[in-house]
């Protein structure tokens, strides 16, 4: 019996010190490694979160986040702004190893590894404005390739026709020039832009002149790259975070 406890207790205390030896060796070697490991995070501009200045550079909550979640690390970020389809193709490339996103992305969904906990909510609507020239307005401006968590789909079988543009700015520039044209957008870009314009201009409460039906509410997260060799980790240290 004394030999049998004694082997429980070897083995116990074996396997103890096997799972701390790999836990601590997954982000030491990286803290400690001389050299710093390059990583590129790539972020589609998306206002308040993602906003890009004049000289291009990123900055916003999302950059912040994630500055703080690799800053323990030995890590070489380099960050940058673009629109959806170029975020697309350099993920899809290899060249992006960390962006963020929504799970029903199909343009990026082979090589995406998501986060465990959600990066935001976001909220999907279909803006008008208050006239009667808009009541019933069958044409929406939007951004291209984006499916809106399958909103497009939805409001293309109720007989919605879209007038896409390259990025969130254009697809609410065109919604405020044309009178006969509504929005499908996230709230929060359109009311960041909305709010900028009419500090701008001195236009009067903007938001009173226009309605929003909500269609979904649907989590952003972070993507890793399954291209790189050490997505697991990359994901293990978001998580943690």
């Amino acid at each position: 019996m004394y030999q049998l406890f004694k082997s429980v207790v070897f083995s116990l205390c074996f396997i103890t010190c096997f799972l701390s030896f790999a836990a601590i060796t997954i982000e030491d070697e990286i803290k400690t490694s001389p050299n710093s490991t390059k990583l590129t995070i790539g972020l589609i501009v998306f206002p308040p979160y993602i906003l890009q200045a004049d000289n291009n550079e990123c900055y916003g909550d999302a950059v912040d986040k994630l500055t703080a979640i690799f800053e323990p690390y030995n890590y070489d970020i380099t960050f940058y702004c673009s629109s959806p389809s170029r975020i697309y193709r350099d993920f899809n490339s290899g060249y992006i190893d960390i962006s963020i996103n929504v799970k029903s992305t199909s343009a990026i969904e082979g090589n995406a590894l998501y986060s465990e906990q959600p990066y935001e909510i976001l909220r999907v609507s279909v803006f008008k404005k208050n006239t009667t020239k808009t009541s019933n307005v069958k044409s929406l401006s939007s951004i291209r390739k984006y499916n809106y968590h399958g909103m497009r789909n939805k409001l293309d079988k109720e007989g919605y026709r879209f007038i896409d543009s390259n990025n969130t700015r254009e697809a609410i520039a065109v919604f405020m020039r044309e009178q006969e044209i509504g929005l499908i957008s996230y709230a929060g870009p359109f009311y960041y832009y909305l709010e900028k314009v009419n500090n701008m201009r001195n236009l009067g409460n903007l938001k009173e002149n226009i309605s929003e039906r909500v269609l979904i509410e649907a989590p952003t997260f972070y993507i890793i790259n399954k291209q790189r060799e050490d997505a697991a980790t990359l994901k293990q240290i978001i998580d943690r975070f």
